[in-house]
């Protein structure tokens, strides 16, 4: 028998400035099951108890992200540090999180890309289950905590820190937002930001979802949620809140006429179906994102590379054979 060998493939100098990494491995954002079973396991436990004991639900949760961080101590070393290039320009490395390979190809678009640091991969629940976290505290699954809410902000923001590129990251804070905004001020910056990353059907869908939370009862959201695509995960919840939002608006304005926001740049420049452009948005916002995939795919075609490929799975092997 012929031992396995670990085969490390290094890149091109022009990949390994735009990615911050020096190998095909090093990009790979797959948990193995093993690592599943370390790290997420104990965290969707402690979820199990949220209907039953939300108290030990929380405190167990929160042992499950502590524990995680004694092995990756960089984890609380960086989310104690000012975030900026200068305030962790001394570090080793970055800790980084990607659900999606596209988040770890567009890297060069973060904040702390200019730091000129590597990233370090770190165990999927440590985002996921601040995420999970966020969203149960404003909703009110913890009622024994007295700053649900400022938990709720911190873990959230936590999480975007460590997940930069991460669509889903930054709208759970367009979603937290809106739940206690009463202000009419639209739009903060994780709405754009969201936009100007999603690259996917999916995840374009979602940020035009969250855009229509965030604008509430009126046109403009239902010409967003008209952009919610049919097969993403959020296109019925979608089609029902926008047929609840078109009756009452239909009631008071039977020629009510719905914007076109197919350009996302329109969520953002027209406002109540107005021409004033009061947040001013750049048409090619999402452009960046594309291209930077659009580069890194012509780099690895001309340097016979591949882009890794996500871990076969037993049931991949056995429907192979």
């Amino acid at each position: 028998m012929s031992s396995e060998v670990s085969v490390t493939t290094l890149l091109p100098d022009s990949l390994r400035v735009l990615l911050r990494a020096d190998s095909v491995e090093d990009l790979s954002i797959w948990q193995s099951a093993e690592e599943d079973l370390r790290w997420d396991a104990p965290f969707d436990k402690a979820a199990d108890l949220l209907d039953s004991d939300p108290e030990p639900c929380f405190d167990a949760c929160v042992l499950a992200l502590e524990t995680v961080e004694l092995e990756f101590p960089l984890i609380r070393e960086f989310l104690a540090r000012e975030d900026s290039v200068a305030g962790v320009a001394d570090l080793e490395a970055l800790p980084l999180y990607c659900e999606e390979l596209s988040g770890r190809l567009l890297i060069s678009l973060t904040p702390l890309f200019a730091a000129n640091l590597p990233y370090q991969r770190i165990p999927d629940i440590t985002v996921r289950g601040r995420l999970w976290l966020a969203s149960k505290l404003y909703q009110g699954f913890f009622p024994h905590l007295e700053h649900a809410l400022d938990l709720a902000f911190q873990f959230c923001f936590e999480a975007i820190r460590l997940a930069p590129t991460d669509v889903d990251a930054l709208l759970t804070l367009v979603a937290l937002e809106t739940f206690v905004s009463e202000s009419a001020e639209p739009f903060g910056w994780a709405l754009p930001r969201a936009f100007s990353l999603a690259v996917s059907d999916e995840q374009l869908s979602f940020a035009y979802y969250r855009a229509a939370w965030r604008r509430g009862f009126c046109a403009d959201a239902l010409a967003c949620y008209a952009q919610v695509l049919p097969g993403t995960s959020f296109f019925e919840d979608a089609q029902s809140e926008a047929d609840e939002v078109a009756l009452l608006l239909h009631a008071s304005n039977p020629e009510l006429v719905i914007p076109d926001y197919s350009d996302p740049a329109q969520v953002f420049n027209f406002i109540n179906g107005g021409t004033v452009s009061t947040y001013a948005v750049d048409p090619d916002f999402r452009q960046p994102a594309l291209q930077v995939l659009q580069e890194v795919e012509a780099l690895f075609l001309g340097s016979g590379l591949e882009l890794p490929q996500p871990p076969s799975t037993s049931e991949d092997s056995d429907t192979a054979q």
